[in-house]
């Protein structure tokens, strides 16, 4: 009891960073003769490459990836 006062101070004093917003609907972006792809849940770089019809060993080369492993919020070149 009386914490609560204590508990809002110190929150207070909580340094904050906001990150720029990403554009709301940012699936797949242009840029140039490349495109940028954001990866959502249940991705794998077999079928990102599947999917745009990219070689996987293209796909792993222009995003410099040396493993399988790509993340939900990544973002991938694709290009031909």
């Amino acid at each position: 009891m009386g914490a609560k006062e204590n508990v809002e101070q110190e929150l207070d004093q909580i340094p904050t960073h906001k990150f720029p917003p990403l554009p709301a609907k940012a699936q797949f972006a242009t840029a140039g003769s490349s495109h940028w792809y954001k990866v959502r849940i249940g991705d794998t770089l077999a079928k990102v490459s599947k999917r745009f019809r990219v070689p996987l060993k293209t796909l792993k080369t222009k995003n410099s990836l040396s493993g399988p492993t790509i993340r939900p919020g990544d973002f991938l070149i694709i290009s031909r």
